[in-house]
């Protein structure tokens, strides 16, 4: 039984974790979902997806919570969530008449650029990045519509590209871009040059932020996930909880509680996930139940 006055944070990945394999979608973890929202404990999607890509979907999630984007480069905040914020960051963007705080945990994305094309400038390496193609280009490479495509362009601190130089040009690309602050994440098809940040990053500068919120209750936070770049947010979270990938294959964190679902996708999130927060909801006085 978890301890009383207890505050759940839950972060967790998309596709293949809270989304469907093969459909995206999100209903059969949405007895869990449901839950989570009587309780008012928060869940912060943790995705390389971009901003444009997410807003979409916490839409039809009716999330009102931060959200983290391509790959914990950057924290997507609602205006007036930590008030005290508000006035300290100044990248704001928009969805509709709702006012985000952006939070980038790496370099942005035009000095990212600005730095790919140097070194392509003068060292003749081969690639293309999104930055170099149009959206029908982008729709082409990755077989999403264009709509979708368009939303995938909008970046804010990282950058998709095709590898079509050697082994040995992609060894001295990352050495150069170590020393100016970033790196490179191998991803499915494309290669992601980002900041020295991955998705527990967001998790660690977020966290102090959320004890401020809810600083009478204690901090209990989970992190789901499926893929490798989600391994680093399940070894820092308190509660890991491993979700099969679409060749029904495991990741073996090694953190301080970690549970493994027996089903993929939100199937596997719902059977962790109900009895995990049920157990917190119970743990609480009545009057402590849908605080915050």
């Amino acid at each position: 039984m978890v301890s009383p006055q207890a505050q759940l944070i839950v972060y967790s990945d998309l596709d293949g974790t809270l989304l469907d394999h093969h459909n995206y979608s999100f209903a059969a973890a949405q007895r869990s979902l449901a839950l989570l929202a009587s309780a008012n404990f928060p869940l912060l999607l943790n995705t390389s997806k971009t901003f444009s890509e997410v807003i979409s979907l916490r839409h039809q999630l009716d999330n009102h919570h931060p959200f983290i984007i391509e790959n914990g480069s950057a924290i997507c905040i609602p205006a007036n969530y930590f008030v005290w914020l508000d006035g300290m960051l100044s990248t704001q963007l928009y969805a509709g008449e709702q006012r985000y705080f952006i939070q980038n945990l790496g370099p942005n994305y035009s000095n990212i650029i600005k730095v790919l094309h140097q070194l392509r400038k003068q060292h003749g390496y081969q690639f293309t990045g999104f930055a170099d193609m149009s959206d029908a280009d982008v729709a082409d490479c990755t077989s999403l519509p264009l709509a979708d495509a368009q939303m995938a362009k909008r970046r804010q601190a990282s950058e998709p590209m095709l590898w079509q130089d050697s082994d040995a040009a992609l060894t001295q690309l990352k050495l150069q871009l170590k020393p100016l602050g970033l790196k490179v994440l191998k991803g499915g098809r494309f290669l992601h040059v980002m900041g020295h940040v991955d998705k527990s990053t967001a998790l660690d500068w977020l966290q102090p932020h959320f004890a401020r919120k809810y600083a009478q209750f204690k901090q209990i936070t989970v992190a789901l996930g499926d893929s490798q770049n989600d391994l680093c947010m399940l070894e820092r979270a308190d509660i890991g909880v491993v979700i099969p990938d679409a060749k029904n294959q495991r990741l073996s964190p090694v953190g301080k509680q970690i549970k493994f679902a027996s089903q993929q996708g939100p199937e596997g999130w719902d059977a962790v996930m109900y009895p995990l927060i049920l157990d917190i909801i119970n743990s609480l006085p009545e009057k402590e139940f849908m605080h915050g």
